[in-house]
């Protein structure tokens, strides 16, 4: 393995303006409060992180509890919600009630005598003729979780579940994908996943240090392919500067070894470059002058990436020897797909970094491969003759793997949901009617992300209508723009701790979430999500 400083930038995903890093002290417990009242968020600090930061390395009191650390599950490719996360009530599909027991009437969109029928492996559903009923939609209607939801049939993570029906017109992945994961259309200067948001306002926040450690990370399997530059945004760091772009590391068939314990600097290189910085640092002073130097976030991005390096034996006992290593798995059906559980594997090593007395972050970022793809997109399912009878398969073995793993590290305590938000997502569904095929294309008028550990009660936000498409609900006016994905993201940033509109925050602006929201200021929105969006 080549270890030398270059390769080890680009393995672990961190870059020249790769990653932010703090020096921390322990994460002190569960939130103490469901979302950080207004004016309690944390404070997001200097532009891009102060080069003059006078708390850095500071001992004082613990970094202020405000929010939920991050756990975000991409299905990537368009998971199709009609079979899994949104069946409605009524319909000509017969399934069991998983609560009355009661024979009770679906829709599944034309694929519930493939769903019903499905032949699963011994570890499968343990009733695969049941859906589970989720709550009312804002339309009023009784909407279902299909069998391979069945791993979060689980009471006390379904009384915290809240859905978010959205839509957007950008058909194709390429576009789709930066919409789902920042809120934003790709082009946007603002435009930054959960991971550098967070991040920024973390590192910036004084005592929220972690050990050289990063506050965010994303996880993708290496055999990702071209999904690798579609699902980028994921890594986006829009105005939040280079420093707080989320480390990126594969999981594949080989580990890191020791590859973190040898990347340091030797003491005479790590000396010269801290001369040649301080050099640069005093350039950006006026005249030479005392005082603080001008901001320079190029400057900022590159001397934390360099701290990265200095530090980088700090990931070690997180990350090095084996513990990026996936094994062999196999997906649940009766002739199953082998290969390496990527998915597995990845939610291990976040259950490991969200862990506060291990990673201690507050953002991971997963990548769920799956077992079976569509060019190397697990939920990118087409009617064609080429892709005959797969899409049913292909989508129930594939998600029910990802949430039984999830469901695993629930149980065990590994993901606590009180501490920790888990955020289903994915860029757009499938198409509504099953083709010749029984395949589904591309959808991107209605679908949902799932918010697991929601610090509001369980519902749902918006709705599907008959034909598909994203609604607001019977509340709002006709022709009301339905939600969007900019919606969930704000959400999710404000269970974080993180105030989704501030002025200095660089994520979102007022005109972007107000519709179908009415706001006539920020704090009026801030209300609005947290009342609407979250459900507290």
């Amino acid at each position: 393995m080549d270890r030398s400083r270059r390769n080890f930038l680009r393995t672990a995903g961190l870059g020249l303006v790769g990653t932010g890093i703090g020096l921390s002290l322990p994460w002190p417990g569960k939130a103490s409060f469901p979302v950080p009242p207004p004016g309690s968020f944390l404070p997001i600090g200097p532009e891009f992180g102060s080069i003059d930061n006078p708390f850095d390395g500071a001992i004082g009191p613990l970094c202020p509890n405000l929010g939920k650390r991050v756990l975000e599950i991409v299905h990537y490719g368009g998971l199709s919600p009609w079979e899994t996360f949104w069946v409605n009530g009524g319909g000509d599909d017969s399934f069991i009630n998983d609560e009355t027991f009661a024979s009770t009437q679906v829709d599944m969109r034309g694929a519930g005598d493939f769903v019903k029928n499905f032949d699963w492996c011994d570890s499968g559903p343990p009733n695969p003729d049941r859906v589970r009923f989720f709550g009312e939609d804002q339309a009023g209607k009784e909407i279902f979780w299909g069998p391979a939801t069945q791993p979060l049939w689980d009471d006390d993570i379904l009384s915290s579940a809240r859905m978010i029906a959205f839509g957007h017109d950008k058909n194709v992945h390429e576009l789709a994908m930066p919409i789902a994961l920042t809120g934003l259309e790709i082009g946007r200067a603002r435009g930054a996943g959960l991971g550098a948001a967070i991040s920024r306002a973390y590192r910036n926040t004084p005592f929220c240090e972690n050990g050289n450690r990063p506050h965010s990370y994303v996880l993708m399997p290496s055999d990702i392919g071209m999904y690798r530059g579609i699902s980028a945004s994921i890594l986006a760091t829009g105005l939040h500067g280079g420093a707080n772009r989320p480390v990126e590391l594969k999981i594949g068939p080989e580990g890191l070894g020791d590859l973190f314990a040898n990347a340091e600097p030797s003491d005479v290189s790590a000396a010269a470059l801290q001369a040649l910085r301080d050099q640069y640092q005093q350039r950006l002073r006026w005249q030479g002058n005392s005082g603080n130097p001008v901001r320079s976030p190029q400057f900022d991005d590159y001397r934390s990436s360099f701290n990265t390096l200095e530090n980088s034996s700090a990931l070690d006992p997180l990350l090095g020897g084996n513990v990026l290593q996936a094994e062999l798995g196999q997906s649940c059906q009766s002739t199953p797909k082998t290969g390496m559980d990527y998915t597995g594997k990845a939610l291990d090593v976040a259950a490991i970094l969200l862990n506060p007395d291990q990673g201690n972050a507050r953002y991971v970022g997963v990548m769920d491969r799956g077992f079976e793809t569509y060019a190397g997109a697990p939920y990118d399912t087409h009617n064609k003759s080429t892709q005959a009878d797969t899409h049913v398969p292909q989508t129930l073995t594939n998600l029910y793997h990802c949430l039984s793993k999830l469901r695993t590290l629930i149980d065990s305590g590994a993901i606590d949901l009180d501490d920790t938000l888990v955020v289903l997502t994915t860029e757009m569904g499938r198409n509504p009617s099953l083709g010749a095929y029984n395949g589904r294309e591309h959808w991107t008028q209605g679908t949902v992300q799932v918010l697991l550990g929601s610090p509001g009660a369980s519902g749902i936000v918006g709705t599907l209508d008959d034909n598909g498409y994203a609604k607001p609900g019977s509340d709002f006016p006709e022709n009301t723009p339905c939600f969007k994905s900019a919606h969930a993201r704000a959400a999710v940033l404000m269970a974080a701790g993180v105030d989704p509109v501030a002025s200095n925050s660089s994520t979102f602006v007022l005109g972007e979430l107000n519709k179908p929201l009415s706001a006539g200021s920020d704090a009026e929105l801030r209300a609005l999500i947290g009342s609407e969006i979250l459900g507290v």
